[in-house]
């Protein structure tokens, strides 16, 4: 019986001291990822959504200048990437469809989902 009781006692300190290195771990971890991202080593959200802002204007002016310049095939291509990085594609799809003559928006329909 004293057998039974040194085993429990053995293998309940065993399962402590593995639960408190495996914290232990997980903690440390979480501070140098907490301190890497005070330094600046990860970028800020709103950096991130500016810069996808950024794009997708650059990507709308090029795309509207070459329709505009008859270049359908590029423009459309152009105005794909911004419905792909937006984060509400099927309302900027619709307002895109909504400016574009009938052969853009056809055009701009298989590039966004692709030819069936």
């Amino acid at each position: 019986m004293d057998l039974r009781k040194t085993i429990c006692v053995a293998a309940g300190v065993s399962c402590t001291l593995f639960l408190g290195a495996g914290l232990s771990r997980l903690y440390s971890r979480y501070k140098r990822m907490k301190k890497s991202s005070e330094d600046g080593l990860f970028p800020r959200i709103n950096e991130v959504e500016t810069a996808i802002q950024l794009y997708i204007q650059q990507e709308l002016r090029i795309g509207h200048s070459l329709i505009k310049d008859g270049d359908i095939p590029q423009g459309v291509e152009h105005l794909a990437n911004v419905i792909n990085a937006s984060y509400d594609p099927v309302t900027v799809l619709s307002v895109i469809i909504e400016m574009m003559p009938a052969g853009v928006t056809s055009a701009m329909l298989d590039a966004v989902f692709g030819k069936a």
